[in-house]
């Protein structure tokens, strides 16, 4: 990679929004392979979305941050509507999963609350897990991630706030005070 910004840094400052000839889709990679066609995509001058989190790995005395996907074999492209054909090209590509035309809205909206956790990543315990489909749907009324919307689950003293990417199957959260979210209606 000739660029030193991080894949971290990369994902926040990638701007997320409708194009008229363009649409946001979700890319499978093959296994291991989605910074190989994170690069695919950038090289081609395709718009892309690789949302990262830093590992810590201590060897010995040494201690090795690395940045890996949050969600394991997805990358999300934005690409010239309706020719797809043009981000196929990479053999670390699997398959496209491309959203129904009402779709669309609910993914670019999910990737811009991907962004808002991953700029508070260093002061909330962020999880990856399978989707959550029960609880009551919030939003943050205060604080940094005030317009974030989710899905509550009780946890101790505190609220632990679900995002879910339905294209995926998946979700994330991170522990919020519950003074910070109003019950959505």
């Amino acid at each position: 990679m000739t660029d030193k910004t991080s894949l971290f840094q990369q994902a926040l400052d990638t701007p997320i929004s409708f194009t008229s000839d363009h649409r946001w889709l979700v890319l499978r990679s093959k296994p291991r392979a989605e910074k190989k066609v994170f690069e695919y995509l950038k090289q081609n001058k395709i718009q892309s979305f690789l949302p990262v989190r830093p590992s810590v790995k201590k060897y010995g005395n040494r201690t090795r941050i690395n940045e890996i996907p949050i969600f394991s074999g997805y990358i999300f492209a934005c690409c010239p509507y309706p020719n797809y054909d043009s981000i196929m090209h990479s053999s670390h590509i699997a398959y496209p999963i491309i959203p129904e035309h009402g779709e669309e809205a609910g993914l670019v909206k999910d990737l811009n609350n991907i962004q808002l956790m991953m700029s508070q990543i260093e002061t909330g315990d962020l999880v990856i897990r399978p989707e959550i489909a029960v609880g009551d749907v919030v939003q943050v009324k205060q604080g940094p991630l005030k317009g974030l919307s989710g899905i509550v689950e009780s946890w101790k003293d505190k609220i632990r706030l679900f995002v879910n990417i339905d294209l995926v199957g998946q979700s994330l959260s991170i522990e919020l005070d519950s003074s910070d979210i109003d019950v959505e209606r």
